[in-house]
């Protein structure tokens, strides 16, 4: 099976580095990408590998305590690469239920004075999926 897959995620998520009393903090809160899914089905279970461009938003700031902002603010949104792998299994011909685990790596810059500070993500996904085209067309034509 060889295919395109995009998908995008709302979520928060944050790192801190500290510097003595000040703390640098990276957030993010949604990212997207769009890959191309290559698997192999075995029974009713397809199993794939997964890989291509990713995107995601960051905001970098300097906070004293990690709480009150001193220094600069800064945002962006980043684009880099993903892959994963996963699992998909058909429970009836048109229920399925799937697995799957995603790397995305937005490289690394100097941050207020921290060098290599990297961007990067790993994400867990369960899911449901409902097909809505399984078997013959419902509309018949007779010539």
């Amino acid at each position: 099976m060889l295919g395109v897959e995009a998908d995008a995620f709302l979520f928060r998520a944050s790192r801190f580095f500290d510097q003595g009393p000040t703390r640098t903090r990276w957030q993010t809160s949604w990212d997207a990408s769009i890959r191309a899914r290559l698997g192999y089905a075995v029974d009713r279970t397809l199993l794939y590998v997964t890989g291509g461009v990713s995107f995601a938003d960051m905001r970098i700031f300097a906070a004293n305590n990690g709480v009150i902002p001193v220094g600069g603010d800064e945002r962006q949104t980043r684009v880099g690469w993903t892959v994963g792998a996963g699992a998909e299994h058909a429970f009836t011909p048109n229920w399925t239920g799937r697995i799957a685990y995603q790397y995305a790596n937005y490289g690394s810059r100097t941050l207020f004075g921290v060098p290599g500070v990297r961007l990067d993500t790993h994400k867990v996904t369960v899911g449901v999926n409902y097909l809505f085209s399984t078997g013959p067309s419902a509309v018949v034509a007779r010539y």
